[in-house]
């Protein structure tokens, strides 16, 4: 299972591995992450926007939400591991 390994010689470097990310980088992106996605779902829910607009914002939330899950899942195992 290489995919959850730590990843250099420090024990603060690569709590994800797989994306060589520290711990407080990978909280600063879940909690910023959902801090963008809950902005765009209120963007989304205006009645008054174009469709394009309304279009680019639901790619963008599921784009973001999509990439959260991973983050979030893979520290999720990696917490469990350890």
């Amino acid at each position: 299972m290489g995919v959850l390994r730590r990843v250099g010689s420090g024990c603060d470097r690569g709590v994800l591995g797989i994306l060589n990310a520290q711990a407080s980088e990978a909280r600063s992106f879940l909690i910023a992450g959902t801090a963008l996605t809950v902005a765009l779902i209120a963007i989304q829910a205006q009645p008054y926007n174009p469709g394009w607009l309304t279009a680019t914002v639901l790619y963008e939330k599921v784009f973001v939400t999509h990439a959260l899950l991973v983050v979030s899942l893979l520290a999720f195992f990696r917490t469990a591991r350890d």
